[in-house]
């Protein structure tokens, strides 16, 4: 089941199609492109992301959100974040965001990104949850932080991250499973059961 999720700032609706033409603008505005894999700023790109997302709540054998961020006071689109399980048996999943540069700062990055945690360790049952970037996109590594996922420096995980890309930058991965997150929620002082407000 694909699902609306509200916060107190932000709407997290699920994308259609048509979607395809923002995924693409967002794609290659300053601050954006510069932080994509190559080829992940094109038309053809987009609209085969949109195409899948709409089509398919269930991929890799297990689901797969990918939501457009929506300002909740104006109605502005401002984002896309995606969920997606990428070892079903393992039951490890990995988040992804972006925000357009003009909202930075704003923590509404931070805000989906949280809710992506929550969607995955909650209802999605995830053991772990992994996020990667480019190791100079220092924005991307403290919301990564903000929301409790922990940067893996093992010589396996800079070996997973060389062979899974095709270029040569440098590239950072954090992860947290769920008993560590559970653990940090706590810390923070935050209650573990709470959740998204959840739609259909």
């Amino acid at each position: 089941m694909i699902v609306t999720i509200q916060t107190s700032r932000l709407v997290l609706r699920p994308i259609v199609e048509r979607d395809w033409s923002f995924l693409f603008e967002l794609s290659n505005l300053p601050g954006v492109k510069n932080y994509l894999l190559p080829d992940h700023n094109t038309e053809a790109h987009a609209k085969r992301m949109a195409l899948a997302s709409a089509s398919h709540a269930h991929l890799h054998s297990g689901l797969f959100f990918t939501f457009i961020i929506v300002h909740r006071e104006t109605g502005e689109q401002i984002g896309a974040c995606s969920l997606g399980v990428i070892n079903a048996r393992r039951r490890i999943a990995a988040i992804g965001f972006d925000v357009q540069p003009d909202h930075a700062g704003n923590g509404y990055a931070t805000e989906a990104a949280g809710v992506l945690v929550e969607l995955g360790f909650g209802p999605c049952r995830s053991r772990r949850l992994r996020s990667e970037c480019y190791s100079d996109n220092a924005a991307s590594r403290r919301v990564m932080e903000k929301v409790g996922l922990v940067e893996k420096t093992m010589p396996w995980t800079r070996l997973a991250l060389w062979w899974s890309y095709t270029d040569t930058r440098a590239k950072v991965r954090y992860e947290i499973g769920k008993r560590a997150w559970l653990k940090w929620k706590w810390a923070q002082g935050e209650s573990v059961e709470a959740g998204p407000d959840t739609s259909n």
